[in-house]
C-alpha cells in the first residue's frame, strides 16, 4: 500500500522519522443523475482526496469549479469510470447525458 508523505522543508543535523499524513474521516454521497449541472462536492479547505465514481447508464462530465457542459469539463466519465482528484479543494460540478443512476463521491479530509 502507497501512502503520502507531506513534510515541510527544514534543516537537518541528525536523525528524521516520518510520520504519513492520514485522513481523519470520510463522507460518502450518492448523487441522482441529473441532466443539468448539479454539484458533485462543495468547495472545503480539509479535503485531502475527492474520488467521484460514475454509477449511470451514461457519461458523467466532471468540472473543477461551476458551468459544466458535454463540452466544457476535466473528466468525462464513461459507466462506472471513476477518478481520485487530489490536491484540489474547490467546488466541483457535474452533469450527465442520461438521468438514470447516480454518482458516488467520496471526500477525504484532515
Amino acid at each position: 500500500m502507497t501512502k503520502k508523505l507531506s513534510c515541510d522543508k527544514v534543516h537537518v543535523d541528525g536523525e528524521v522519522s516520518v510520520k504519513p499524513v492520514l485522513s481523519s474521516g470520510s463522507t460518502v454521497t450518492n448523487l441522482p443523475a441529473s441532466l443539468t449541472e448539479i454539484t458533485l462536492q462543495a468547495q472545503n479547505s480539509l479535503r485531502r482526496e475527492l474520488t467521484i465514481h460514475n454509477s449511470s447508464n451514461g457519461t458523467l462530465y466532471v468540472l473543477l469549479g461551476a458551468g459544466v457542459t458535454s463540452t466544457n469539463y476535466t473528466y468525462k466519465l464513461s459507466r462506472e469510470d471513476y477518478v481520485i482528484i487530489d490536491q484540489y479543494r474547490g467546488l466541483v460540478t457535474g452533469i450527465f447525458t442520461n438521468a438514470v443512476g447516480f454518482a458516488m463521491v467520496t471526500e477525504n479530509f484532515y
